[in-house]
């Protein structure tokens, strides 16, 4: 899920950031930068989609059960 949920076009754009911001400090020797608020943002945008998904899921299960 997590995978999927990356690829859409919301969590797709965070993740070129943060993917953006690692390779920026990967290049730089000394920097105080860090990429703690693009990766806050990526995994807040992935737990919304998932829990979306899991929370659908799991009713639709309940309801065949009755």
């Amino acid at each position: 899920l997590r995978d999927k949920c990356s690829q859409l076009p919301g969590c797709s754009s965070l993740k070129e950031k943060l993917e953006a911001c690692n390779e920026r400090i990967n290049n730089t020797e000394k920097t105080e930068e860090t990429c703690n608020e693009e990766l806050i943002d990526f995994m807040h945008c992935i737990d919304v989609c998932v829990s979306k998904t899991i929370f659908t899921l799991h009713f639709a299960i309940l309801w065949t059960r009755f």
